[in-house]
Order: structure tokens, then C-alpha cells, then sequence
């Protein structure tokens, strides 16, 4: 069995923390991670099955994680921007969801987002 690691990088403290605790009561391993340096993301980001890129970082921040995973193994981690009205989605990937948007939406997003576990 694999646990759903989620990680919520930097930002608002409050978003952040409202967002793990949040996403900690769906069932999932969450874990806002304050205040971290683009440059740390290797080590931290090892065992997370999703990274979720909270609203309000501001677009140097944004791109700054963006270019930190993608210098990382995490490269290969999916990710969910949560994008407020206005703004442009910063991830070629694609996957973002609009905010503020209601617990059911981001419980459904983040879950559409995590690959399948490999049982066995």
C-alpha cells in the first residue's frame, strides 16, 4: 500500500496551513512546506505524490519553485497550480485549478492528480 504524500509549497502560511490540515483530513499525507528555498526542493520533495503550488506565492516565487522541481527528480511528480482569477497558470502541465474553490473541488482535483499506487 502507498501512501499519498502531498506536498503544499511555501506561500501564505494560512492558505498553506488550511490546505495541509485540510488535505490531512481527506486521508492524505500532507505537508506545507514553509519558507523552503527552491534550491532544498531535492530531498524534501522524495517521497511526495503530488506538489501543489498554493495561490498567492506572487510569479517570480512561482516560476522559481517551477524551476526548482524541474531541476529535481521531482521533475516527474505531478502538479496542481491553484490559480486565482486573472492569473495565468505558470506550469506546462496544465494541471490547475481555479481558486478560491470549495474542499469537494480540491479533494477531487488532488485525487484525479495522484497516479495510482502499484500494489504488490
Amino acid at each position: 500500500m502507498c501512501e499519498p504524500v502531498v506536498a503544499v509549497l511555501g506561500g501564505n502560511r494560512i492558505i498553506g496551513g488550511i490546505l495541509e490540515t485540510s488535505l490531512q483530513m481527506a486521508g492524505y499525507d500532507a505537508r506545507f512546506l514553509a519558507g523552503t528555498e527552491s534550491g532544498e526542493l531535492g530531498d524534501l520533495l522524495s517521497d511526495v505524490r503530488l506538489v501543489i503550488l498554493p495561490p498567492l506565492l506572487g510569479t517570480e516565487r512561482r516560476e522559481a519553485y517551477l524551476e526548482g522541481i524541474a531541476a529535481t527528480p521531482a521533475a516527474a511528480v505531478p502538479l496542481l497550480e491553484l490559480v486565482r482569477d486573472g492569473e495565468e497558470p505558470k506550469s506546462l502541465a496544465g494541471n490547475f485549478v481555479p481558486w478560491p474553490c470549495s474542499l469537494e473541488v480540491l479533494e477531487r482535483e488532488v485525487k484525479a492528480a495522484i497516479p495510482r499506487c502499484e500494489s504488490g
